[in-house]
């Protein structure tokens, strides 16, 4: 005989978690299993990391040829190699990266490191140009993060700290932002408006940090906590400045592409000097992509993990493995008859 009960998780009982998202965004499931599995009152961050690590990826790698040759060798892998889905989503994440990479290798006219027609940017022409989309990429994640973080709080039935811990924290970052760069954008003649603005909101932050206390003497106490609150500016905008590594890793493969570029037409010219310049090319470009391949990968996960998740995502969760027929890759050789 059987017995079969069902019943409601408890508050305080932990839910396993199994991921469900469109095909597009399965691929990401990598990167959320490789630091851990949501919680139950957490959302899953899959499709959140999605745009963010496909752009991610295009700008550090930099170059449409890389991509195209990325996104060629995990086709061929998926079509030609058995693979199990954890090995399939792998190479489903690299092909999107590579097409990440020719969408931004197109954008800045970057093909083996060869120009051919004007792009909106010049990578090794115009680096300050690229750190400016680099910084500006990762205020929208991180401003992606915080929205992310108070719509959980929504969801979880805690709207004030969506509003005062979010909602405020937010105008508080756009009133810095409007100060230290305001002029650039136009609104100079607004200064005065702003920095009272800005000071306004941060007055809200620390009061708005004792909205849970009872009691006036409650409510001081929290002032401290408050004032911390704004000292944590500091350690939002380092967070937005990690992400000039990206700048970093697309400047520094396309000065590579460059380089090896120029001692091909350096040997061109010699005598059997194509032999060795197609060496230099293959071989070259080959170990460019490489390296640059593996650290686009190690950057932009880092990014995910370090910056993005610490705005709104934790994780901790323990995945859900229901028992299940397991099969695994079993290959038969035929051996001819004697």
């Amino acid at each position: 005989p059987h017995y079969l009960r069902f019943s409601d998780p408890q508050a305080d009982e932990e839910i396993p978690i199994l991921l469900e998202n469109k095909k597009v965004i399965t691929p990401f499931e990598k990167l959320v299993e490789g630091f851990s599995y949501p919680r139950s009152d957490e959302v899953d961050p899959s499709a959140a990391i999605a745009p963010f690590f496909f752009l991610g990826y295009g700008m550090a790698l930099g170059d449409a040829g890389y991509g195209l040759v990325l996104s060629v060798i995990c086709l061929v892998l998926m079509a030609k190699v058995p693979m199990g889905s954890s090995g399939r989503k792998m190479a489903w994440l690299f092909f999107i990266s590579g097409l990440g990479t020719i969408f931004f290798g197109l954008l800045s006219s970057s093909i083996f490191g060869y120009s051919f027609y004007p792009g909106l940017f010049n990578v090794v022409e115009q680096p300050q140009l690229l750190l400016v989309i680099s910084l500006g990429f990762g205020l929208v994640q991180l401003y992606v993060g915080t929205m992310i973080s108070g719509w959980i709080s929504i969801k979880n039935g805690d709207a004030a700290e969506a509003i005062w811990g979010k909602g405020v924290w937010l105008l508080f970052l756009t009133g810095l932002l409007l100060i230290a760069g305001g002029s650039q954008i136009g609104l100079g003649a607004y200064a005065t408006q702003i920095k009272y603005g800005t000071l306004a909101v941060a007055i809200l932050l620390v009061i708005g940090n004792g909205r849970g206390q009872k009691g006036i003497w409650a409510k001081i106490k929290a002032i401290p906590g408050g004032l911390m609150t704004i000292y944590g500016s500091i350690g939002f905008f380092s967070d937005v400045l990690s992400y000039s590594r990206l700048m970093a890793l697309g400047l520094s493969g396309a000065v590579m592409g460059s380089i090896i570029n120029l001692f091909v037409e350096m040997t061109w010219g010699a005598p059997i000097g194509w032999v060795f310049s197609i060496c230099i090319f293959l071989f070259g470009h080959a170990l460019n992509f490489g390296l640059n391949l593996l650290g686009a990968y190690v950057h932009c996960s880092r990014l995910q993990y370090l910056e993005f998740f610490n705005t709104f995502f934790t994780g901790g969760g323990r995945p859900f493995t229901p028992l299940k027929l397991e099969n695994i890759n079993i290959f038969l050789k035929k051996e001819r008859e004697v």
